[in-house]
């Protein structure tokens, strides 16, 4: 994907256009700029959604969505779940910030993995709202949801952002890198996670 040189605004139009359900499985969107503000709807069922900020922020703002999860598909008397899909937040040089919005990447109702949250600001920080709505949930016998954060610092304590991936199904895999700073946990954090690497 080519890069836009300059700042990357999405916003919703004054009036929502009319539009069918989207069923078709595995689109990828990759949009690229120096800075990236968000504050509409994606909506990629199983695909993959990335934001790429070359110099400045991405921004996640209040009621912006981004929607990878799986759908069920209706095969004759069969309902087939398919897989959630990939979210993926980058900023190079900048910082990553989530608003009250919504970022679900769970497996369909009906069975199906859950996908992955990807959040790097390696020269930044990088902040989710406490109204941000996170979503990793699969059925049982299915894998849940796994994160990935690369950052300098967050500005989330580690107990705060603990608590909300525990209870919105992140608990397959959570990567931390901290490049500058401590993390620390609690006595009292319980983490829910099948695999957890932290690096500060």
């Amino acid at each position: 994907a080519g890069v836009m040189a300059g700042k990357m605004t999405l916003t919703a139009p004054a009036t929502p256009a009319s539009l069918t359900s989207v069923n078709d499985l595995g689109a990828k969107l990759e949009l690229s700029a120096t800075q990236i503000d968000h504050g509409t709807h994606i909506e990629l069922p199983s695909g993959i959604a990335t934001l790429h900020a070359t110099m400045g922020d991405v921004i996640v703002g209040n009621n912006a969505s981004i929607d990878v999860s799986g759908r069920d598909l209706r095969f004759a008397d069969i309902t087939v779940g398919s897989p959630g899909g990939n979210a993926n937040l980058i900023a190079d040089l900048g910082n990553v910030t989530v608003g009250a919005a919504r970022i679900d990447v769970s497996g369909a109702p009906t069975g199906g993995d859950a996908g992955r949250l990807s959040i790097i600001a390696p020269q930044g920080t990088v902040q989710l709202s406490p109204a941000a709505q996170l979503d990793g949930s699969a059925q049982a016998g299915n894998r849940a949801g796994s994160i990935a954060l690369d950052a300098r610092t967050l500005v989330n304590n580690f107990s705060a952002l603990n608590a909300a991936l525990n209870v919105s199904g992140f608990t397959d895999g959570r990567q931390f890198r901290l490049r500058q700073g401590d993390v620390t946990i609690a006595t009292d954090d319980t983490v829910l996670a099948h695999d957890l690497r932290i690096a500060a």
